[in-house]
């Protein structure tokens, strides 16, 4: 299968003063005495973000949580029930909207349809979410990928289990795709090499509508299938095959990862987040999936992206009228879109043709609507950008 890769942008940031923006995180973690089957079932397997131990082969994400405060984010962790109740968290009846960003990290319970349809539509709103899934984050080699699966089966991915050791490296091409170069990718900027240990390689497995999905890294070694609870059937990878799987659906965005020891304190087992470029690509990887700085300050959005279309978005926050101008090097079909931070469309702006090299200015008037966030959706042919913009009084 092959996929086109969607709109590609680049967002610079004119400062005049600073704004925070509250950006809560929401990691899951698995039960006591759930995870660790393969060395002895110890909890600090489970790769806590309170767990600050630097000892040889340690598991903990301490470092990873405080890098990510130091970027502006606030972080929450939920843990399932034990291995005598290992009871999911209730993501149906709770309320997903107060979060930017869910990571399933070492999630083994079995979740629901019900759960799985609360995070589908956080996500389409405007949400996001993280998986990484490992052999020991469960009690056999199924468990953490199949905690994972109910939630990646309404996006077309597959999460496969646990097997090889690579770093992945822009100066071996792979970041190169069915020949198009996915390492302009913001979550890759500046990105040589990232690594794991003992891996859990992506599928991009189906196409579903309203979910563009790409491989950004590939897969170099034979990935082993989650076709069973004990170890499943090996296989060679192909193109639909990911280090680093990506996909944007609906106003939210998703990521899986391939491996929980990329992102381990100093002294990790296998690799930890101080290698190669692993701390940056966290940061760059956090910070694609929250769709902006955590604290930023500008009066002015400019985008260039992979369709020829030139878009200044100002001023930014805003706290009356909102400008948008575009201009396009070929005549071409735009569609302007205004949604509220659960999805609700508020108004559409404009739907027709804008000439090659011509200047368009559009205008909405927010006064009548609740202050907070919005999103602007422009849509180019078959492809759209998102991007979020602050109503204040």
């Amino acid at each position: 299968m092959k996929y086109k890769m969607p709109i590609l942008f680049t967002i610079t940031l004119l400062c005049i003063h600073q704004i925070s923006f509250a950006q809560n995180i929401l990691f899951i973690r698995g039960g006591s005495g759930t995870g660790g089957f393969l060395e002895g079932g110890a909890d600090e397997q489970l790769s806590d973000i309170n767990d600050k131990s630097t000892s040889n082969g340690n598991h903990g994400w301490y470092t990873l949580a405080e890098t990510l405060r130091s970027q502006g984010y606030t972080l929450e962790q939920m843990i399932e029930g034990p291995a005598s109740n290992n009871t999911p968290i209730p993501l149906s009846t709770m309320n997903l909207s107060k979060y930017q960003l869910i990571v399933f990290g070492s999630n083994n319970a079995e979740y629901s349809e019900s759960d799985a349809d609360a995070v589908e539509a956080y996500i389409k709103n405007g949400g996001a979410a993280l998986f990484i899934s490992d052999a020991n984050w469960g009690r056999n080699w199924g468990d953490a990928p199949a905690s994972d699966q109910t939630f990646l089966d309404r996006f077309g991915l597959i999460m496969n289990q646990d097997r090889g050791t690579y770093a992945l490296r822009r100066s071996n091409n792979h970041f190169i795709i069915e020949g198009e170069n996915r390492g302009d990718h913001p979550v890759l900027k500046d990105i040589d090499t990232f690594d794991g240990e003992g891996v859990s390689p992506i599928t991009i497995h189906q196409n579903i509508d309203g979910v563009n999905a790409m491989v950004l890294a590939k897969a170099v070694e034979r990935l082993r299938q989650n076709d069973s609870y004990s170890q499943g059937s090996l296989r060679d990878p192909t193109s639909d095959d990911g280090a680093l799987v990506v996909a944007e659906v609906g106003l939210g965005r998703i990521a899986c990862h391939f491996d929980r020891n990329t992102f381990f304190n100093r002294n990790g087992a296998g690799t930890n987040i101080h290698r190669f470029d692993n701390k940056q690509y966290a940061i760059n990887l956090f910070s694609w999936l929250s769709g902006e700085p955590s604290s930023i300050s500008y009066s002015n959005i400019t985008i260039q992206n992979a369709s020829n279309l030139n878009i200044d978005i100002y001023p930014t926050p805003t706290n009356s009228n909102i400008q948008i101008e575009i201009s396009s090097k070929y005549n071409d079909q735009i569609r302007i879109y205004i949604y509220n931070v659960l999805g609700v469309h508020i108004a559409s702006i404009f739907n027709g043709i804008v000439t090659a090299n011509r200047n368009y200015r559009f205008s909405f008037d927010f006064s009548e609507q609740s202050t907070g966030m919005y999103y602007i959706k422009i849509v180019s042919g078959q492809k759209a950008i998102t991007n979020r913009v602050l109503y204040v009084r």
